[in-house]
């Protein structure tokens, strides 16, 4: 915690920046220690029982302009706190992986997805983790190489919906019947991959009607132990597109019942909502997360850099004031500002950010992950 992260600090300008008293520092270095309790207990525990990371983010997370998946933010934020706090005798998987990315023809999307190999499917934006969904029919076959133990495989069904073959590098086929009802998102469905290594998993639809496919997560003896990120972010989301087009988002919480749930949504937010709904849809997301979870995990909510490509429909302070007041008003709330540690788009004089204003380059995810990596770590 920096003496920046004080409440009333003017974020978006560090020359405004006014010191507080050592009083108000320690005040607020104790309230962000009790915020980040449960996930801090859970890694405490990560030899015995696994820790869950949910993000929810933007194109940001997705890993624009990265250039890579393992150089974006979360992912480099994820691999340091796992160097930092290993699980004994655990390698870690891949996390979880989209059927698709948010924006296919978005180039600089770094995030790994699934190939399709065969036939066509069709994009579902309404479920999955980031509503990165799939949904095909006969004919379709999709596959990806993983190093690994095993995989989880995330099913959305309905009482018509079809079965797939799943095989692992080549080998016999499981058969997997997502047809259910209610309509519901499934438990996931575990593939063991068999001795750790490289493997080639491939999904076929086998029979049946159609199949809602989104994505996996990929484990190397991490599945009951250890640090494992599900990244749930959506190119081009904010947090009223995030909260109308997830279906059934409460459920794959419940599935998954994370210690830690990240949330970087504003980017978008400043063009598309009004802070105060800004912060109504924020509430509403944190209280479905909430009500899913069996202990309530610890909240971040993060900020950005301002961004100079179009005006916000509010002064950029007015969202940062409101992600203020709900960190004052919860206990398990905390907040994390990348703009106050980055600076503004323009002028860009330390190359964090990319020529379009809006996204961080390789250098800014990096600047990224090892401030949120510190602002994580128990201390």
């Amino acid at each position: 915690m920096g003496i920046l992260d004080a409440p009333g600090v003017t974020r978006t300008d560090l020359a405004s920046y006014t010191p507080t008293t050592k009083a108000g520092v320690s005040s607020l270095e104790t309230q962000r220690a009790g915020a980040l309790r449960p996930f801090h207990a859970a890694l405490g525990g990560r030899n015995s029982g696994r820790v869950d990371w949910l993000a929810i983010g933007d194109s940001i997370s997705e890993g624009a302009s990265a250039g890579a998946s393992s150089a974006r933010y979360l992912t480099r934020t994820w691999n340091s706190l796992r160097t930092a706090f290993p699980a004994t005798g655990v390698v870690g998987g891949e996390g979880f992986v989209p059927a698709r990315k948010g924006n296919a023809a978005a180039g600089n999307n770094a995030v790994e997805t699934w190939s399709v190999t065969a036939g066509t499917v069709t994009n579902d934006d309404s479920i999955g983790w980031g509503g990165r969904s799939v949904s095909f029919g006969t004919g379709v076959t999709l596959s990806r190489t993983v190093v690994g133990t095993s995989l989880d495989l995330w099913f959305t069904g309905n009482p018509s919906s079809g079965t797939v073959a799943v095989s692992v590098d080549g080998g016999a086929a499981t058969t997997i019947v997502t047809a259910i009802t209610p309509v519901q998102e499934r438990t996931p469905s575990r593939v063991s991959l068999g001795a750790a290594g490289t493997h080639t998993v491939t999904i076929s639809h086998s029979a049946g009607g159609t199949v809602y496919f989104g994505g996996s997560t990929g484990y190397n003896g991490d599945e009951s132990a250890g640090l494992v990120l599900t990244e749930a972010a959506h190119w081009g989301w904010n947090t009223t597109t995030y909260s109308a087009a997830i279906g059934y988002f409460g459920q794959r919480v419940a599935r998954l019942q994370p210690s830690l749930v990240t949330i970087a949504l504003l980017t978008n937010d400043v063009i598309a909502n009004q802070p105060s709904v800004y912060k109504t849809n924020l509430s509403t997301l944190i209280s479905t997360i909430r009500t899913n979870c069996t202990i309530s995990p610890s909240i971040v909510l993060t900020s950005m850099f301002e961004r100079t490509d179009t005006a916000p429909l509010s002064p950029w302070a007015n969202y940062l004031a409101a992600l203020g007041e709900l960190e004052a008003s919860d206990p398990l709330i905390s907040w994390f500002d990348w703009g106050v540690r980055m600076g503004p788009a323009t002028p860009n004089t330390y190359g964090l950010i990319s020529a379009d204003n809006v996204h961080p380059t390789a250098k800014g995810h990096g600047m990224m992950a090892d401030s949120l990596t510190r602002f994580l770590m128990p201390r």
